[in-house]
């Protein structure tokens, strides 16, 4: 099959009277267009969760000799590059190809989603009775930063916890909340609040976890 564009070709006539017509020699045009782009199949990277690399997508079809991928951002993602995105947010990538005989090109969303983080050595104080379900929360720091990140995630906020009764008694579950994360980088985490810690209320002592 020919290639998609304009092809000339010579076409002689040839009479079968050849006494009374002469043969006659003209070119004939014929206009290929190109095939709609085939299926695209595209191949996700192994996890679409925030790793500080580069999410990076192939894409094949039967027919065309390469493809192309862009990436572009959708909904409040702002992102246009051949380069695959790295950050947390919507995408589109899309794949076209330079086969002259294809046209058109075909798209998929994908999202790259937070990296959890989670807080480590926060403490909770133990205290005497007051009729308070308040606990004093402090301490802690973050795990699962990754390494290219470090500095440009910082954790603070103004931790607090609850207790369920402010009744005496030992190895009370605390729930806390209020510890937040800032920073340049912070925008690809999600953080969890400290799980785990218990007080002691007594009306004679106060202790620390």
């Amino acid at each position: 099959a020919p290639n998609a564009g304009t092809a000339s070709q010579g076409v002689t006539f040839t009479p079968t009277d050849t006494a009374n017509y002469n043969s006659a020699t003209t070119t004939v045009s014929v206009v290929v267009n190109p095939a709609n782009l085939p299926a695209v199949t595209f191949t996700a990277p192994g996890s679409l969760v925030y790793s500080g690399t580069a999410k990076v997508y192939t894409a094949s079809a039967t027919g065309p000799g390469s493809l192309t991928l862009t990436y572009s951002g959708r909904n409040s993602t702002t992102y246009n590059s051949t380069n695959a995105p790295t950050n947390v947010g919507d995408y589109t990538v899309t794949a076209k190809t330079s086969d002259a005989n294809y046209s058109g090109s075909q798209a998929q969303n994908f999202a790259i989603t937070a990296k959890g983080l989670t807080i480590s050595g926060a403490s909770a104080t133990s205290r005497a009775y007051n009729g308070s379900t308040n606990v004093l929360v402090s301490g802690g720091s973050l795990s699962g930063v990754e390494s290219g990140d470090t500095g440009n995630v910082t954790l603070g906020g103004t931790p607090s916890g609850t207790v369920a009764s402010a009744g005496v008694g030992n190895g009370k579950a605390v729930t806390v909340t209020g510890y937040t994360i800032s920073g340049s980088a912070s925008g690809n985490y999600s953080l969890a609040q400290p799980t785990g810690l218990t007080v002691d209320r007594s009306e004679e002592h106060t202790s620390e976890l």
